[in-house]
């Protein structure tokens, strides 16, 4: 066996050439009586051809089977360290050892070269969606998602105009002008797949426990045929991913909890429900897909990994930690927290109809064989609440505030490192380009864009940061409230930090090509400078808040434009409060 993973589920691993033929599998542990599995191993068939409008035919339904085996693949092909970095989703997949189901469709398409190799880029928000639609068409599962227009300050976003693999929206390059794109900045609603259709917008309610008001999306949008005669099966996928991504963002995944025209549905906070696949859409816009869970030992603290994608088309593995997981007490509003994507089934046609795909609501889900996890729960959790559940999963044996302190010292230096990167990508972008001022979007669009400044500029992630900052400050006196010798751990953890932060180090790049060293104590003391520290048009130095003056600022070279600081400055409050960036 070449790998097995603790659950749930728990899962065996191995790889072996089989001929055609009928084959047996034992599993024996223990003194337990061996479990057998019979399967055959068969020749390929010629793919069932393709109909109008379809990406990739679907053979079967979603459940807890297919579920099980999501969860499989999404923690072996990510089953890598934390910090680990990949450059585009299809860089993963490519790896043999590491994708079970490399080119399952026996079209090259996993190989990195030819005509069907796959390009595949997720951005922060829709990695879940690339990593889903990847799995459902190797396997002929359905999939689907909506178009969802922005919350407001009174509710979740509500979304429309569902999309599956059986019926796609024209692609991007060809949407008719009176159709928008989602992700424009001035797009406020969804809008229509075709300019002369009619879609029905349903405008859903707490439908939860009660099948007489559990909606269903209407699909009444005329969907148009791929190009004739068709193109390779994975010329026609990088097509769909590209509508996907265009069309996918932060609100997409913050819907309201008991609203059952969605993609994804809220989960209860245990370890049942938090599976490898699941997925976590934080309030400022940013997602995460678990991966794995590594159990506490009696040496080290329990660790949740997660997989996230980036603006600058990076696939990273996170921890879970307050820095990286942000969560609000006003998930009513923003419906964000842990959530699973809904089960898609084959719904049989009646009286000459044909077979269509259908959604379960959240109460077909909260008593579907093999689910029965919906639950809204996470709407009743304030913070404090919501981390002391999710430590409790973690580490059951709870950490000694000593430990617990270190760890978050970990984690912040954890993502630092992140950060020297990402704004060298921006340096040498504009290495590449030193002509170039990068167009900084107006108001919130600063967070939700196209383009280099999305693919180069920071502000969510510099948010995340900022916060990450407070959790580390905030820490001591959490506990220290409920210390039994309060002035003693005081003390202790002041001690600590000093020397924990004063030891690790990060190194970036200054202008001049030299390297600039900054201890996790430097970069804590200029918090208040970091929140401008966004801007890819100005220099590290700037972008690492070296006080004006200093030694270490006096090599920078260029900065951003003066019209561009001005709006800065006009924003500076949206970061000192952590707004969200969604």
């Amino acid at each position: 066996l070449a790998q097995h993973g603790g659950g749930p589920p728990y899962y065996w691993v191995g790889k072996a050439k089989l001929d055609r033929g009928s084959y047996r599998v034992r599993l024996r542990g223990g003194s337990e009586a061996p479990l057998c599995q019979r399967f055959a191993v068969k020749g390929r068939t010629a793919p069932r051809p393709q109909t109008e409008g379809e990406v990739w035919p679907t053979r079967r339904s979603w459940d807890r089977d297919y579920e099980n085996l999501y969860s499989v693949w999404i923690s072996t092909l990510f089953d890598a360290p934390e910090a680990t970095t990949w450059h585009g989703f299809h860089s993963v997949t490519q790896e043999a050892d590491r994708n079970i189901l490399f080119d399952h469709l026996g079209l090259a398409e996993d190989s990195g070269k030819g005509p069907n190799a796959l390009n595949m880029t997720p951005d922060c928000a829709d990695g879940p969606h690339f990593f889903r639609a990847y799995f459902a068409w190797k396997l002929s599962l359905p999939f689907g998602y909506h178009r969802c227009r922005f919350g407001s300050l009174t509710g979740a976003p509500k979304c429309a105009d569902w999309t599956t693999n059986e019926g796609v929206a024209p692609e991007p390059e060809k949407k008719p002008k009176q159709a928008k794109l989602a992700k424009a900045e001035d797009d406020a609603t969804p809008k229509l797949a075709d300019a002369g259709a009619l879609a029905t917008t349903t405008d859903a309610g707490a439908d939860a426990g009660d099948p007489e008001q559990a909606r269903k999306p209407e699909r009444k949008v005329p969907f148009i045929r791929l190009t004739e005669p068709r193109d390779p099966p994975t010329r026609e996928m990088t097509r769909f991913l590209a509508l996907v991504k265009n069309e996918i963002n932060a609100r997409s995944l913050r819907t309201d909890f008991a609203d059952s025209v969605t993609d994804l549905y809220p989960v209860p906070l245990t370890r049942e429900a938090l599976r490898p696949g699941t997925v976590y859409s934080d309030p400022y816009g940013h997602t995460y897909t678990l991966v794995k869970w590594q159990p506490q030992t009696k040496e080290q603290a329990g660790v949740l990994l997660a997989v996230d994608a980036q603006p600058d088309e990076t696939i990273n593995i996170k921890r879970f930690w307050r820095g990286n997981f942000l969560f609000s007490p006003l998930g009513k509003i923003d419906g964000h927290g842990f959530k699973a994507f809904r089960p898609i089934v084959i719904q049989e046609g009646h009286d000459g109809e044909p077979d269509r795909l259908d959604l379960l609501s959240n109460w077909e889900v909260s008593v579907a064989r093999g689910y029965s996890n919906y639950s809204p729960e996470q709407e009743g959790f304030d913070a404090p609440g919501f981390y002391g559940r999710m430590e409790q999963l973690i580490n059951p044996e709870p950490l000694s505030p000593v430990l617990a302190y270190k760890e978050l010292h970990r984690a912040l230096h954890r993502q630092l490192k992140q950060r020297v990167k990402e704004i060298e990508l921006a340096q040498e972008y504009l290495r590449r380009n030193p002509k170039e001022t990068i167009d900084m979007p107006r108001g919130q669009a600063i967070f939700r864009t196209t383009g280099p400044w999305e693919a180069l500029s920071t502000p969510c992630r510099d948010l995340r940061l900022l916060v990450g900052i407070d959790a580390l400050r905030d820490f001591p006196e959490q506990v220290i409230r409920v210390a039994p010798q309060p002035d003693v751990l005081r003390k202790l953890l002041s001690r600590l930090h000093e020397a924990w932060s004063r030891e690790r180090h990060i190194s970036y790049t200054k202008s001049d090509g030299t390297q600039q060293q900054l201890s996790l104590f430097d970069v804590l003391q200029r918090a208040t400078n970091l929140e401008l520290g966004w801007n890819p048009n100005d220099c590290p130095e700037r972008r690492w808040g070296a006080p004006e003056g200093s030694e270490e600022a006096k090599s920078c070279k260029a900065n951003a434009p003066d019209e561009q600081r001005e709006r800065m400055e006009a924003f500076r409050h949206w970061f000192a409060h952590r707004y969200s960036c969604g």
